[in-house]
């Protein structure tokens, strides 16, 4: 299946600006003030919103577990923590500050009942340099087992090969820069895939590669294409899930053009969104990064 209606939130209890984070992510302003109160405030919105359209939400608060991770990004669990074909796998992280987000590991599998056996464990090629931050690095087409990888310094094409391999499924790895010429660190940026739709921004894709991008994702899904202004505003950043919902952030469901909500509709979903322009603007990401899916064997 494409979509599940499970993900994993953690409360942003933990959140601060991350200038190692910043480094390559062009998107955050790690010198903007904010009041710690409206992000948290911006989560719960986002989780109640989800939680009303039946999405069933599991939410861990890092500073309710026996240690604390001290994780300023921890509201981004979908960079460490990714299940495919119901297998948790625990992805190697480029900022070394992130990599204390997986101490909330055991918390998560606790409350989903992971068996331990199921687990990939993959942060061991951090060791090597290689990087590979689940859902950011890696737009899944589940139906079809087809990776997108956007490579920067946090996809490397080595780990994208390796995992791709692993699961089974075809690497379509490409350069994606913005008009600057800087690599764009997550392919979630420019790129979601739904059940009927598959959302990108052509213009950042390099032309060498964006023929064959267009015609795979053209081949079962409606294409809606979004301007690099409007990755801006993160409308590349929305995620399908079951029940016919796209989750978004409420920056983005105003920088769509009618033209893109009515492709929404066409396609059997209808936007879901909150406020959570402080999270986006100090730590730039929205809503897709929030959400960890899960999918589980049973």
């Amino acid at each position: 299946m494409q979509t599940t209606d499970c993900v994993v939130m953690i409360a942003p209890t933990e959140f601060a600006t991350n200038p190692e984070a910043s480094e390559d992510n062009y998107f955050a302003d790690s010198n903007a003030a904010f009041e710690k109160s409206a992000v948290v405030k911006e989560a719960a919105a986002l989780r109640d919103a989800l939680v009303d359209a039946g999405v069933k939400v599991i939410e861990i608060d890092p500073t309710t577990l026996p240690q604390p991770p001290n994780a300023p990004d921890g509201s981004f669990p979908n960079n460490w923590l990714m299940f495919v074909d119901g297998k948790p796998i625990l992805c190697p992280m480029r900022a070394v500050s992130r990599r204390r987000e997986r101490a909330m590991w055991p918390s998560i599998a606790m409350r989903l009942k992971v068996d331990p056996s199921d687990v990939i464990d993959l942060t061991g090629w951090e060791r090597e340099g290689h990087f590979l931050e689940g859902t950011g690095s890696l737009v899944l087409d589940r139906e079809n087992l087809t990776a997108f990888a956007a490579i920067s310094e946090r996809t490397s094409l080595v780990a994208a090969e390796r995992v791709a391999d692993l699961l089974g499924y075809r690497l379509v790895a490409f350069d994606a820069r913005d008009p600057q010429g800087r690599p764009i660190y997550h392919t979630n940026v420019l790129m979601s895939i739904g059940t009927r739709f598959a959302l990108f921004c052509p213009e950042v894709i390099s032309p060498q590669a964006l023929p064959q991008v267009r015609n795979l994702l053209m081949d079962s899904r409606e294409i809606i294409e979004v301007s690099w202004s409007q990755v801006l505003q993160y409308c590349g950043n929305v995620l399908e899930l079951s029940g016919g919902v796209v989750a978004m952030s409420e920056t983005a469901f105003e920088a769509f053009e009618e033209k893109h909500l009515q492709a929404f509709k066409r396609c059997g979903v209808e936007p879901v969104y909150a406020d959570i322009s402080t999270i986006e603007r100090v730590a730039g990401g929205s809503v897709r990064c929030m959400l960890a899916e899960v999918f589980l064997s049973r």
